[in-house]
């Protein structure tokens, strides 16, 4: 691949402490120094979680059923996912062939789920993978940290109330901060 790219495979998925609603995907680069961390929902965790267990009952469930369509109209090692931008909180991931050019949307957790029932790679744009990665530790115990900017705008303002009633006026800043710069973005 390209040197415009880092190649990241998954390492965990996990609740964010304050909501059970929304969970972190890890991604690791193959040194392993750095990880890129994405939100996800219920749906996702849950499709995520059916893979990594070995769900027997999910040959029939979309994502095996079109790999396998995949599979027979062309080579997995023309596919490769890409995380290519961050929109209001969410990053926009497509599926790419190589070959063909051609480029689908898909979820973050999705692509984590179709990367993980096949051969089929992760990577990020290098810029991207600057902006928004923090470093990795063994030692972190289940910490980590996110970057503000992979919120959405729903889960930052929950996020603002719950420091305001918590009385963390920083962290409230913080938040606050974030949606008026995404308020002043959406204007322009």
């Amino acid at each position: 691949m390209a040197k415009n790219f880092v190649r990241l495979n998954f390492e965990s998925i996990g609740a964010i402490a304050t909501d059970a609603q929304f969970f972190v995907i890890t991604l690791l680069d193959k040194q392993r120094k750095m990880q890129v961390n994405a939100i996800t929902d219920k749906e996702g965790y849950r499709l995520i979680g059916m893979h990594l267990v070995g769900d027997n009952n999910s040959d029939d469930r979309l994502p095996k059923v079109l790999l396998e369509a995949l599979k027979e109209n062309s080579y997995l090692s023309e596919y490769f996912i890409l995380i290519g931008g961050l929109v209001d909180g969410t990053f926009v991931t497509c599926l790419c062939n190589d070959i063909l050019g051609s480029n689908y949307r898909i979820r973050i957790a999705d692509a984590v789920a179709l990367s993980l029932i096949s051969t089929i790679p992760i990577y990020i744009t290098r810029s991207l993978m600057q902006k928004q990665s923090t470093p990795f530790s063994e030692d972190a115990n289940g910490v980590t940290h996110l970057p503000v900017n992979i919120l959405t705008s729903d889960i930052l303002k929950a996020s603002l109330q719950q420091a305001l009633d918590n009385e963390n006026y920083e962290a409230a800043k913080a938040l606050s901060d974030e949606l008026k710069r995404r308020k002043k973005e959406d204007e322009e």
